[in-house]
């Protein structure tokens, strides 16, 4: 009968070689447990074909720790087909020696974060989107544009020349260059006025005259505004520029003998244009009483003193007055800011005479207008 079992125990040691067991003759199943430890297993021994590994999907495997438990293999795809790294909020990708940029969801917001470097994209064109992915907010072109969108819609771009802008613009601020144009190294810089492609006017800085013009492409007569006031249809001309406009109210007063310290009055009102030099006023007094002052009567208190060539005749309302057959009239003064009130004989001799604190009554009404030249 032949030798059917031998227990470990009556086997020499040393006794079996590696040169007594045939190549694989003893499987798997015949090994305890961790009866072969890793001081039995020479370096590099087992190749990576006793490994899981990567098969025709190009996938591979990863050893994965296990909570506590033995690690397992997963599949992943290769390095250069990954499907998705996880990060958990605020678990950062970390660049750079110093840490120096970081890419990581705070769980609201998405961070890239360039602690101590510059950020700089390098691209050959460089776009912003919404959330969903179908709306443009920015496009960046390499050797070209740079738009800016309002709900998918261009409004900014940069160009070749400067900068194109659609719709209204609105600027504010608190300080004194809400808007700075610099005309430094600009030659007549001017701004356009178009309707679709058609100029209508534009606002140009004449440099040879110091002047800004305002001209209309359909007229072609500008309006300049310079040093010498406001000059009109081309005419360049000092001595044609409006260089004066004003509208204002002032105050008559009668004087008697240049004194109008003791009147009193019911009304005192006076208004005036100012068109260069030339002022137009008007004037409304009603007395309450002319005090006890004599000597020729005027109106005083013209807003503007007048020039010394002027004599202008003006007509004066007055009702009620101690006349006789005379009709009331005036003139400015020159070289002062005084109207003087006479009366004409309305016979047809003539004569004018000036008026005198006798011609006045107490509640005596006046109204005067007329134009001057300012000095």
């Amino acid at each position: 009968m032949g030798l059917t079992q031998v227990s470990t125990d009556g086997v020499k040691n040393d006794a079996i070689t590696k040169t007594k067991i045939p190549a694989n003759q003893i499987e798997a199943s015949e090994l305890a447990d961790n009866a072969v430890d890793t001081n039995a297993i020479a370096d590099q021994a087992v190749a990576l074909s006793k490994l899981p590994h990567g098969d025709s999907n190009n996938n591979g495997k990863f050893l994965r720790a296990n909570n506590g438990a033995d690690p397992t293999f997963e599949t992943v795809s290769s390095v250069g087909g990954l499907t998705g790294v996880d990060f958990n909020d605020n678990v950062k990708a970390r660049f750079g020696t110093g840490n120096d940029l970081e890419i990581y969801s705070s769980g609201t917001i998405g961070h890239i974060k360039a602690a101590n470097d510059d950020l700089r994209l390098e691209t050959s064109r460089l776009s912003v989107l919404n959330r969903a992915g179908n709306e443009t907010l920015i496009d960046a072109y390499q050797d070209g544009a740079v738009e800016l969108n309002y709900d998918n819609s261009k409004k900014f771009e940069t160009t070749s020349s400067g900068t194109t802008v659609t719709g209204a613009q609105t600027i504010t601020g608190g300080g004194s260059d809400n808007l700075k144009i610099d005309m430094t190294g600009a030659v007549n810089p001017y701004i356009n006025f178009r309707e679709g492609t058609t100029n209508k006017a534009f606002m140009q800085w004449d440099a040879g005259t110091d002047d800004l013009r305002i001209y209309n492409y359909d007229s072609p007569t500008d309006l300049r505004i310079g040093n010498g006031g406001l000059m009109f249809g081309g005419d360049t001309a000092a001595a044609n520029a409006l260089d004066d406009y004003e509208e204002g109210n002032w105050t008559p007063t009668i004087q008697f003998g240049g004194n109008s310290a003791s009147v009193t009055y019911q009304n005192q009102s006076g208004s005036y244009t100012k068109v260069g030099n030339r002022v137009y006023f008007q004037a409304y007094l009603h007395l309450s009483n002319k005090g006890s002052s004599t000597g020729v009567v005027g109106v005083g208190g013209l807003p503007y003193t007048t020039s010394s060539f002027t004599y202008s005749v003006i007509p004066v309302w007055i009702n009620t007055w101690a006349g006789g057959n005379t009709v009331p009239t005036g003139y400015v003064e020159p070289n002062a800011t005084t109207i003087r009130l006479q009366r004409q004989n309305a016979s047809s001799s003539g004569g004018v005479f000036n008026m005198d604190q006798t011609n006045i009554y107490n509640t005596t009404d006046i109204m005067v207008s007329g134009h001057y030249e300012a000095a």
